[in-house]
């Protein structure tokens, strides 16, 4: 499977029938998971595992699970037992078959072994994320024997990688590309400011800071200043008054925030 393809054709496929949050991490999950084994046909994955990569519970990740194959993105099937289920990926893109007609077979005789050593040495030491055990499966059932190319990296990418990794965890390979998206979409100021929201409201996952910046996207947000006075309250719609009658003119509940209290209540019951 081409890496690239795939992940190229999934996106085209997100603009005709785009799929909730969850459902994206885990297919990336699985898309990492296959590729790091050296796309097998099918392949094992503990469910703890999977609830560590997307930052989902384990009820969430069966109902995304069951969407990814609904929606034909994937096969799964659970093994006997406490075994973990075996997964497939479906290949979203068309193989296109390059032409190979009578001119093939003279160059191929004598000076075919001679070249054939340098270039894959050099794409496995550019590579260095891929193992060598994975490298020689791909190459053993003609699959992808170069690893696919890596993005190019968004501006501030890095720092953006580096506030995650401090306050939420280790980056995943598809939180990363997530990272290219908003650092696109919005700016590098407010990625990382969602990310300190979510390690603030001790919810450190990717869906919840995600969550953060999809409300700023809709709500127009494009700077720290303006999401900081929202989140204050000196700005918004007028949400459900809360507190009790003091005298003053009672605290009324702005977007922002009645949307980081329903996104506690989600996760405080994925957790549960």
């Amino acid at each position: 499977m081409n890496y690239f393809k795939q992940i190229k054709a999934f996106y085209s496929r997100q603009l005709i029938n785009p799929l909730a949050s969850p459902d994206v991490s885990l297919w990336h999950a699985l898309m990492y998971q296959s590729n790091a084994l050296g796309w097998p046909t099918e392949f094992n994955v503990p469910m703890s595992t999977l609830c560590i990569y997307t930052g989902l519970s384990t009820s969430a990740v069966k109902r995304s699970r069951n969407n990814l194959a609904t929606g034909g993105l994937i096969k799964w099937h659970q093994r006997k037992g406490r075994a973990s289920a075996s997964y497939s990926l479906v290949a979203l893109y068309e193989p296109q078959s390059e032409p190979q007609g009578a001119p093939q077979p003279a160059p191929q005789s004598a000076p075919q072994p001679a070249p054939q050593s340098g270039p894959i040495h050099k794409h496995k030491t550019e590579n260095d994320i891929y193992s060598a055990s994975a490298a020689t499966a791909r190459e053993r059932d003609g699959m992808d024997a170069v690893p696919p190319p890596s993005p190019p990296e968004s501006p501030g990418l890095a720092q953006a990688a580096q506030c995650y990794e401090a306050n939420i965890g280790p980056l995943p390979r598809y939180v990363g590309e997530r990272l290219m998206y908003w650092l696109d979409e919005l700016n590098l100021d407010l990625v990382c400011e969602a990310i300190h929201r979510a390690a603030s409201a001790n919810a450190r996952s990717w869906n919840y800071a995600e969550k953060i910046l999809t409300s700023w996207r809709d709500a127009g947000v494009r700077t720290v200043d303006v999401a900081r006075m929202e989140h204050s309250g000196r700005r918004g719609p007028a949400g459900p008054v809360s507190g009790r009658h003091t005298g003053t003119a009672p605290h009324r509940e702005t977007a922002q925030e009645a949307f980081l209290r329903i996104a506690r209540e989600e996760a405080a019951r994925d957790q549960g």
